[in-house]
């Protein structure tokens, strides 16, 4: 530091008056004289005067943190600082001054920096300190560094706390080195820009993650942003779409109405939801279902954002099953729901320009054989290659169509009954032949059944109910293909009315019983019943001799028998629960005595359900006994094992043999109705009864003689040994709560079958 000259001057003066005084009190032989005392005292003047010199102004090249403020601002400045100013040693990094927030920073006082019981290594976080003297080694290398470095300090009290570091050299004239600066609390800082970090990092693993794309649009289409999905969703990557309009990947077929969805929406001031097609990079198109939305910057829009999905999957999947609703899955062909479309338009068109049209009906010939011997998947096959040959015969306007199975139908606009008939006559012939099918052979025909508005039919339904009887017809007389004529047809409208109805009866399970009791001659008791099913069509009661014959007919019998079975399973299992000892007798066809699921279900509500099987009995009629007997004849023997009681119905009306019937496990014969009509009147049928009966007890089989309709049929089936009868004389078929025969026909009965006492006039 530089002294005046003064001041120099009066520091060498007093040094010197003072040290010859002082050596010549000491080293004198005289006493002390006072000429010392005056040299002491005036080298401590000079000393005294030379301290309380007035001190140089500073130079302004001196580094000080200070220098262009008073002591009373720079005292105002220290305490309103917000951060830390400070100053100094910077080869020791010992703090010379300290100021402003030092407490609130680190925990610690200033004067604990300043005494040195706070340091560097102290105050620094272990990861930070060797970075932090690094900057600190590069101000020693270079005067001209300046650092801004950020770290993380340990306050007192534990934790860390974000830092700034702003400081640079300020070296003094003698070469000595300082640093001064200022440390900046920038905690909250770092802690925003981490959760800011977290966010955004969630915010990338989420648009990662997504399966759907994300777009962000300026006002102009401009793509500014796209979520990495877009690759997988269209083949681009995130760059190659920013800054392209996104409406050049728009079909160009879907651009006008999605422009214009925009535009309302946009007006309206709300979000929409739009499905359209997207040029994939491939270049084949993407079906997206997009939701649309506009970024708003208080009431003005500034951005779009459009949220889509790949919806070509589900696109497909709507359009088969579109198609599938007028398709049939099999042939591909159109299906009844299409043909009625289309005949419907067509019949329009037809009554408007008054030109004719043809509906024409085919059905394959033993179709069920071929299915039962091959396989369905043969039929299938084959129903296939029909189709196709089918197809080959037909005009660009005409439509085929698959009904069902092996049902066909043809409309042919503007063709008139002959046309029409030489088109079927075409298609039967293309059709007739021999197929190669798996190596297998198959020879076959169809049968073909025309139509014509308006002559035949003024709708669809009456076209096609009058092509469908013609196809029969053609069937039955074996011509192939025959033209409705109205008046020679057997097929009437109430006879497809009751096809149709007994079907759906069937679906519905639309069937009842209705019960007609047995009297036992023997003790006049009535404990069984026959259960005999009715239909309820249209609310009217149908007997079974009304339907059966046609569902035997169409193939119904079968589901109509199984249906019927159960129903009377029930039914006895219900009485069971309740305590009635009433027994049922039930008609079945022999086709459904070999059924196994007849087996199964008897099975199970005998061991589940209760059910005692011989309350059960089953009757067969006798001609159904004759056919298939060997099968027959094993399935009757397994319900024989199982309990069921088994009969044989209208006895008398076939051409069983002795040696048959003696083979057949049977527990009773059922004479039919037309022997007993006749009892009383005709010797010839009352020997056929009584042979009937004295053969069915050598059978040991119980006899029941149906049809008993008077007294005297009564007492002469008793007087012959008959073990039961039923007819209208009993009760007539009744429903469940009415079957059983009141007390007082009871009583006329059993006073009926009561002996006769002998006259008193002998």
């Amino acid at each position: 530091m530089d002294i005046h000259p003064g001041v120099y001057g009066l520091r060498v003066g007093g040094i010197l008056s003072l040290g010859w005084g002082i050596a010549h009190l000491i080293w004198g032989s005289s006493p002390p004289l006072v000429s010392d005392m005056l040299l002491i005292g005036a080298g401590l003047l000079q000393l005294y005067l030379a301290r309380r010199w007035p001190k140089p102004p500073s130079d302004p090249r001196t580094p000080t943190l200070l220098r262009t403020l008073t002591a009373e601002r720079y005292q105002l400045f220290v305490e309103n600082f917000q951060g830390i100013a400070f100053q100094g040693d910077l080869d020791t990094l010992r703090p010379i001054l300290l100021g402003g927030q030092v407490r609130q920073i680190t925990g610690y006082e200033p004067e604990e920096f300043l005494a040195g019981q706070v340091g560097l290594s102290r105050l620094l976080a272990r990861r930070d300190l060797p970075r932090v003297r690094q900057e600190m080694t590069r101000l020693l290398q270079d005067s001209e560094h300046f650092t801004d470095i950020e770290f993380r300090i340990r306050p007192k009290g534990g934790g860390e706390r974000w830092v700034r570091l702003v400081a640079a050299r300020a070296d003094t004239a003698r070469s000595h080195r300082f640093i001064q600066g200022a440390i900046y609390d920038i905690h909250g800082r770092k802690e925003a820009e981490a959760a800011l970090r977290r966010s955004e990092q969630t915010l990338r693993q989420i648009t990662d993650a997504m399966t759907d794309m994300v777009m962000l649009l300026d006002l102009d289409g401009v793509v500014q942003y796209v979520t990495p999905s877009v690759k997988a969703m269209l083949g681009y990557e995130q760059h190659e779409l920013v800054g392209r309009r996104a409406d050049l990947l728009v079909d160009p077929a879907d651009l006008s109405e999605l422009e214009q969805q925009g535009r309302q929406a946009q007006a309206e001031g709300r979000s929409y939801k739009v499905e359209y097609r997207c040029r994939h990079k491939e270049g084949r198109y993407v079906w997206l279902e997009a939701t649309v939305d506009f970024v708003h910057e208080g009431d003005r829009p500034v951005s779009v954002v459009v949220g889509a999905r790949d919806i070509s999957e589900r696109r497909r999947q709507r359009a088969h099953v579109e198609f599938m609703a007028f398709h049939d899955e099999l042939t591909r062909l159109p299906n009844r729901r299409a043909l009625k479309q289309q005949a419907e338009q067509a019949l329009e068109i037809a009554r408007t320009s008054g030109q004719p049209l043809a509906l024409l009906y085919f059905d394959l010939d033993n179709f069920k054989a071929i299915n039962d011997t091959l396989g369905h998947d043969v039929g299938d096959e084959l129903l296939v290659e029909l189709a196709a040959i089918l197809s080959q015969q037909l005009r660009s306007g005409d439509l085929l169509a698959r009904l069902g199975g092996d049902e066909f139908a043809c409309l042919l606009p503007g063709t008139d009954p002959e046309q029409a008939r030489q088109v079927a006559i075409r298609m039967s012939r293309a059709v007739r032949g021999t197929f190669t099918l798996r190596e297998q052979e198959i020879a076959l025909g169809m049968s073909v059944g025309v139509a014509c508005f308006p002559h035949d039919g003024q709708s669809f339904v009456e076209l096609l109910k009058a092509s469908d009887i013609a196809m029969y017809q053609a069937k039955e007389s074996g011509s192939r293909v025959m033209v409705y004529e109205a008046g020679k047809s057997p097929y009437t409208y109430e006879r497809l009315r009751l096809e149709a109805g007994l079907r759906e009866a069937v679906e519905q399970h639309a069937f009842e019983f209705y019960y007609q009791p047995f009297l036992r001659l023997a003790d006049g008791v009535v404990d069984e019943a026959e259960a005999l099913l009715r239909w309820r069509n249209r609310g009217q009661l149908v007997n079974a001799a009304d339907f059966i014959p046609l569902a035997e007919e169409i193939g119904l019998i079968g589901r109509i028998d199984q249906a019927a079975f159960s129903l009377a399973l029930w039914q006895l299992v219900r009485w069971q629960q309740q305590g009635l000892p009433y027994r049922l007798s039930l008609n079945i066809s022999a086709q459904s005595v070999a059924r196994k699921g007849a087996l199964t279900e008897l099975n199970h509500l005998v061991q589940h359900g209760g059910l005692e099987p011989h309350r059960l009995t089953l009757e067969i009629t006798e001609s159904a006994l004759l056919h298939d007997s060997e099968e027959v004849r094993s399935a009757l023997l397994e319900l024989k094992a199982l309990g069921v009681r088994l009969a044989m119905d209208d006895f008398g009306s076939g051409y069983a043999s002795l040696a048959y019937l003696r083979r057949l496990p049977l527990d009773r014969i059922k004479i039919d109705r037309s022997f007993i009509t006749h009892l009383g009147s005709s010797r010839r049928d009352e020997k056929l009864v009584r042979a009937a009966i004295d053969l069915g007890h050598s059978l040991e089989a119980e006899v029941l003689a149906e049809g008993v309709e008077t007294f005297e049929q009564l007492r002469w089936l008793r007087e012959n040994g008959c073990d039961l009868v039923q007819g209208n004389l009993i009760n007539l078929p009744a429903s469940l709560e009415t079957w059983y025969p009141s007390q007082a026909v009871l009583g006329r009965l059993q006073l009926a079958l009561a002996p006769r006492r002998p006259s008193p006039m002998g």
